[in-house]
């Protein structure tokens, strides 16, 4: 006599709620977001003066930024620095085809391309 097993199968779940997986997704995704991170003055001080040459000489930049949790990045040049929304526009391509618009408050750190 011979005994028929399922093998790993009769451990793996075989049913999920579409609120259980709505559940799982959201945890997965709180999980993954990180907190601003805080500048120091210095810090502040040489984004400034990068900011202020990129936008003289037109040149690339490389911009991390912080959104809803994420650090996102994008490269491109800097077209505009907007001093009553406090906020730089990046006009560019890759990923980031069109205009971007960053708060500078956001702003994590740029490099010269």
């Amino acid at each position: 006599m011979s005994l028929r097993d399922r093998g790993i199968l009769k451990f793996q779940s075989a049913f999920f709620l579409p609120e259980h997986v709505k559940m799982l997704n959201e945890h997965w995704e709180d999980a993954e977001k990180v907190q601003r991170p805080e500048l120091d003055e210095q810090k502040l001080a040489d984004l400034n003066e990068l900011v202020k040459d990129a936008v003289y000489h037109q040149d690339l930049v490389h911009v991390e930024y912080y959104s809803g949790g994420h650090i996102l990045d994008c490269e491109g040049r800097i077209s505009l620095i907007d001093p009553l929304k406090k906020c730089i526009h990046i006009v560019g391509g890759g990923a980031a085809a069109g205009e971007v618009r960053i708060s500078l408050k956001d702003v994590i750190d740029i490099k010269l391309i």
